[in-house]
């Protein structure tokens, strides 16, 4: 059990538990929180984001993002 709040991700459920899993940890986190242990709630899903985010660390991709921002905001 953790003394604080943690943001992980939820990826899978054993029973009434889940299973949570750091997006930057290779394993799962040995604590499984019952449904009363959950505070938030999934509010926005964007599929492949991080893919994309990766993508955008690249020198060619992000200036294709920064030419397309400002080709959408001149129109």
């Amino acid at each position: 059990m953790t003394n604080g709040n943690v943001i992980h991700r939820i990826v899978g459920v054993v029973g009434e538990r889940f299973i949570l899993q750091g997006d930057n940890k290779p394993g799962i986190d040995p604590w499984k929180p019952a449904a009363g242990d959950i505070l938030g709630k999934l509010w926005l899903h964007i599929p492949d984001a991080g893919e994309w985010m990766e993508k955008l660390q690249e020198p060619l991709w992000l200036a294709v993002f920064i030419a397309i921002i400002c080709f959408v905001l001149l129109l």
